[in-house]
């Protein structure tokens, strides 16, 4: 699961080349809105220097370029991304031969905080009962 800000750029950090077959692959993202079905196609730049994961930025925000370093005009919710590997660098033409190398979810966040996405609340006023069969 990828979380992206609308309030700042986003570092996203994946392990594609592990599930690659290209030697120099470069990568598409196709992410789809969930509520009204909105297709967007970007291929960021790949700026890690790791050999074990892969890191792009991408901003939310007024698009102004689909490759190299991202700005996608999304709005708050849920999306679900693939990724596609490609010989060609900048290359936003997905075919059916296409390899996909990840698939998932994207959620769009207006304000982020770790508590949006997991929170829990300890209280001395828990119970728990238990039955045994009889």
């Amino acid at each position: 699961m990828i979380v992206l800000s609308t309030t700042q750029s986003n570092k996203v950090v994946v392990t594609l080349r592990e599930k690659s077959t290209l030697i120099t692959p470069y990568y598409t993202w196709e992410v789809q809105n969930q509520n009204s079905l909105d297709t967007y196609v970007f291929s960021p730049d790949n700026f890690s220097l790791s050999p074990y994961y892969d890191a792009f930025t991408i901003s939310i925000g007024t698009p102004s370029s689909l490759t190299s370093s991202v700005t996608l005009n999304l709005v708050p919710g849920e999306y679900h991304y693939t990724v596609y590997e490609s010989a060609n660098q900048w290359d936003l033409v997905i075919t059916p031969t296409s390899s996909v190398v990840e698939l998932g979810l994207l959620f769009v966040l207006a304000t982020f905080s770790l508590n949006d996405i997991v929170s829990f609340t300890e209280s001395n006023d828990d119970t728990i009962r238990v039955f045994n069969e009889l």
